[in-house]
């Protein structure tokens, strides 16, 4: 298991110089990118998937990141920054409400799920395979929710409170960097792709 004396101050200075590479890019979606890549390296117990119970068969250790931004109707969210998602899911359409993004923007909370096979919110979004274990944080500008960062891993057990603390701190840092960079006025531009299928595997 992770040493919890050493587990914040390493992953902080790695956040903090992903936060000074961000904030030298002038393209809102690449200081996402930054960031997302950032958590995905940083975050979570890299020895999970070795651990009994961690991956069932044929699943393998995989771990993703993205973002889902409120659209301006504020009925759906579009996906951005995607790192690890299947090509045809580029820009992809949730309904405001679905499953754990749906609640984390809904209640402006962040939200850890140890093992999503005991979660009985939790949905499938991503096409390719079922997340064992996932995170939420969302991107707060004044009273406004813009959206959320998500990082998922195949292997359950891989995320805990610890990891949640710092993806909060990278959401609001993304969510300073985000309206700085007029992001809003960026995802007015975006051309959404396909909705999320409702009679998806859950």
């Amino acid at each position: 298991m992770r040493d919890v004396r050493k587990f914040h101050p390493s992953a902080m200075r790695a956040l903090a110089s992903a936060f000074d590479r961000a904030a030298q890019e002038s393209d809102p979606e690449w200081m996402l990118s930054i960031i997302a890549k950032a958590a995905i390296e940083t975050l979570g117990d890299k020895d999970a998937a070795k651990r009994p119970g961690g991956l069932k068969t044929g699943e393998v250790d995989r771990t993703i990141a993205g973002y889902f931004l409120v659209l301006g109707d504020a009925r759906e969210m579009l996906l951005l920054s995607e790192l690890g998602w299947p090509p045809d899911q580029h820009r992809l359409r949730i309904a405001i409400d679905e499953g754990r993004p749906g609640w984390v923007v809904g209640n402006a909370k962040p939200l850890v799920i140890p093992n999503t096979d005991k979660d009985g919110v939790f949905t499938q979004i991503i096409s390719s395979a079922r997340m064992g274990s996932s995170l939420y944080a969302p991107l707060i500008a004044g009273e406004e929710v813009l959206g959320l960062i998500t990082v998922a891993s195949q292997a359950r057990y891989t995320y805990d409170a610890r990891d949640l603390e710092l993806l909060v701190v990278a959401a609001r840092y993304a969510a300073g960097m985000w309206m700085a960079l007029d992001g809003p006025a960026f995802l007015a531009r975006q051309e959404p792709g396909m909705f999320l299928p409702k009679d998806r595997a859950g």
